[in-house]
């Protein structure tokens, strides 16, 4: 290995931390406490929070509380795509009637949530990437219907 420089080209799967994000996570560590909390320790953790959230807010062009912070990739989608499922539960009470869409090559922790989609009464339709791994608009369009109300379709696959 001496004399040879690495490529890493990996980084739909795993990435360098950028600088910035590196002394954010410095700075948070140095107040350690909950943040729903009272005592000054925890007030100042959601102080943080709630700092790291507006300034998320603002380059998402959104609202700070529509910010949802997360351990993780499985946690995010669950809440993301069962949240919505929860959502049109409330309004319709079941998810009867309706479809979904997502492509057959997701990460299992998508998979799953469109599996309990479809065991909630979802209908549920995988589209196929093409020779090359690809997703195509076209595939997607074929099987959109007037009751697809979500499409999960992700940027990219690691392993592509």
């Amino acid at each position: 290995m001496f004399g040879k420089k690495r490529i890493y080209l990996d980084y739909a799967s795993a990435t360098p931390v950028a600088p910035e994000a590196q002394d954010a996570v410095h700075r948070a560590t140095a107040i350690y406490a909950n943040p729903g909390g009272i005592h000054a320790d925890a007030v100042a953790a959601k102080a943080l929070l709630q700092h790291a959230r507006e300034g998320i807010a603002a380059q998402l062009a959104c609202k700070a509380r529509e910010i949802i912070f997360t351990s993780g990739l499985t946690e995010g989608n669950a809440i993301a795509i069962l949240g919505a499922a929860r959502a049109i539960e409330c309004v319709r009470r079941s998810l009867a009637g309706t479809h979904w869409v997502v492509s057959s090559i997701e990460h299992s922790s998508v998979l799953e949530c469109f599996s309990e989609i479809e065991r909630l009464g979802g209908e549920v339709s995988h589209v196929e990437p093409d020779e090359s791994g690809i997703v195509r608009v076209e595939s997607v369009e074929k099987v959109l219907k007037p009751e697809t109300v979500f499409v999960s379709l992700g940027w990219t696959k690691n392993e592509i």
